[in-house]
């Protein structure tokens, strides 16, 4: 089975998509365990997915926060402030340690730290406005760790699972470094972990359906196809 690297496909739907997804809504989120990969977010060159100095990232740092918080305000990735809140109920944090060689991009420094959870704890975004429910979005969540681990991830009642085998090697693989809920409308949702065990959630990308009206057929297609990547990623 041939697998093409997200890399490639996320730039070409990037490119097509400056044009037409100036008014779709995205919320990115990353998840540290203490602030060295969030300096390397925005420090390191840019990756395939992560691009802070294009878009806007929210950092959520263990060691400032906790494993327990409420009512982070979230921006979205145009830098607008409090488009939604962030809740967290969470086991603990650690770091993968992909990011820590100087050549690694922005994409590493994300799949670096992370939250773990189980099944009775919680990540919670609330608050999502009409430019994300009106025509639906996506949740994509950003997941990696080294030690053979099955990792579950539940959003209303849906549980898909990434089984952690080896560490990020720099391209983006659904099924193995990310899983996609697709069809959202709730203003909220929530994502729990492992019934046994926990769950690394290293970031999310929260990514509307935007309203056919808005732009043109070209970044209509694009964004479908983003959504949809699975689909050419393995043949």
């Amino acid at each position: 089975m041939k697998t093409i690297p997200f890399t490639s496909i996320f730039a070409g739907v990037l490119a097509l998509t400056l044009v037409g997804t100036a008014h779709a809504a995205v919320i990115h989120i990353a998840f540290h365990h203490g602030d060295a990969t969030e300096e390397r977010m925005n420090t390191r060159s840019a990756g395939s997915v992560v691009n802070t100095g294009v878009e806007t990232w929210n950092h959520v740092v263990g060691e400032t926060l906790g494993l327990e918080f409420t009512g982070f305000a979230l921006s979205d990735a145009s830098g607008t402030a409090a488009v939604a809140s962030l809740d967290v109920d969470s086991g603990f944090t650690s770091r993968t340690l992909v990011s820590v060689a100087d050549d690694k991009n922005q994409d590493f420094a994300m799949m670096d730290g992370a939250y773990f959870v189980n099944s009775t704890e919680s990540v919670t975004v609330s608050g999502l406005s009409a430019d994300f429910t009106s025509a639906g979005y996506s949740v994509i969540i950003y997941a990696d760790w080294s030690d053979n681990r099955i990792m579950d991830y539940t959003l209303n009642a849906t549980t898909k699972t990434i089984p952690a085998t080896t560490l990020f090697d720099g391209d983006f693989v659904e099924g193995e470094d990310y899983v996609v809920f697709r069809g959202l409308t709730s203003s909220s949702f929530s994502i729990s972990g492992n019934v046994s065990g926990r769950s690394t959630i290293n970031g999310m990308s929260i990514i509307a359906v935007p309203e056919p009206g808005t732009f043109g057929m070209v970044g209509l297609g694009a964004i479908l196809m983003l959504l949809n990547c699975r689909k050419c990623i393995r043949r």
